[in-house]
């Protein structure tokens, strides 16, 4: 099967096949969902929020300049984000904590919760760490892990449940954070 660029994916689109479309959300969905859910508590309103996304990035597909159309959608998310928090805090619907946390600047200052996360990620093994940076931030599969890493896939199902699960333990214990 023919790998298109999303550019190309783009300008198909807008040439009037829809196809293009659901195929470039389908490459993008869930990065794009995993940056809504990290920054929206609800389970259902990261995956409405990430609906909207996609529709608007739909809607204004003629403004977007090429590039790395996943972080063009990051973008608009980031927008529908604040857009919701400034909405809910009109309304006085939500604490000030809940809508400073969903707010997010172009590049956040470091945070202690950062930092622990990175000392928590050292604990990890290299191959691990990498299992899990393809799998989070690529969106890859486990058969895709696995080819790279030159790994079975149920070793990399293995390797994620235990990074998470060592991830999760040493936050838990290390700054009294809970899931």
């Amino acid at each position: 099967m023919e790998q298109h660029t999303d550019d190309a994916l783009v300008k198909r689109t807008l040439g009037g096949d829809r196809t293009g479309y659901d195929e470039l959300v389908t490459r993008h969905i869930k990065r794009v969902h995993a940056y809504v859910r990290a920054r929206i508590a609800s389970v259902a309103d990261a995956e409405e929020l990430t609906q909207d996304a996609f529709v608007e990035a739909y809607l204004s597909l003629d403004r977007f300049r090429g590039g790395d159309f996943a972080a063009w959608c990051r973008g608009i998310a980031r927008n529908l984000i604040r857009e919701r928090a400034r909405r809910f805090a009109s309304r006085h619907e939500t604490q000030l904590l809940e809508v400073c946390m969903q707010i997010e600047d172009e590049l956040p200052a470091p945070s202690p919760v950062n930092d622990r996360l990175d000392e928590c990620l050292g604990r990890i093994d290299e191959v691990s760490r990498k299992a899990l940076d393809l799998f989070y931030n690529e969106s890859r599969k486990l058969k895709d892990i696995a080819r790279l890493l030159s790994k079975t896939i149920s070793w990399v199902g293995v390797a994620l449940h235990r990074s998470r699960k060592t991830l999760r333990l040493c936050l838990e214990r290390n700054d009294g954070w809970r899931s």
